[in-house]
């Protein structure tokens, strides 16, 4: 899993929303349902329940939820730390 997918799958779970999701990250709706499905394979576990046109987070779905959003802001702070010091040294 990398930065972008989890990325996209923290979107879906703001929207709970496959579609939604999509229009915001500009992506198509398959685009970003296979983007979990391919989290899900690698995983070995469903992140969500589909019933219907909704959607609910599983168990496993809700851990990572919980963790994906610390683990996207680290990152974050991270590449702007990095980008930070390149500027200062560049200059």
């Amino acid at each position: 899993m990398n930065m972008y997918q989890l990325n996209c799958f923290i979107t879906v779970c703001r929207y709970m929303s496959f579609t939604k999701a999509a229009s915001q990250l500009v992506i198509t709706q398959q685009g970003i349902s296979k983007i979990i499905s391919r989290m899900e394979e690698e995983l070995q576990v469903p992140l969500f329940h589909r019933h219907n046109s909704t959607l609910e987070l599983t168990e496993h779905g809700a851990l990572l939820l919980n963790s994906g959003i610390k683990i996207l802001r680290e990152y974050n702070s991270v590449t702007e730390q990095l980008a930070a010091i390149r500027a200062k040294n560049s200059a």
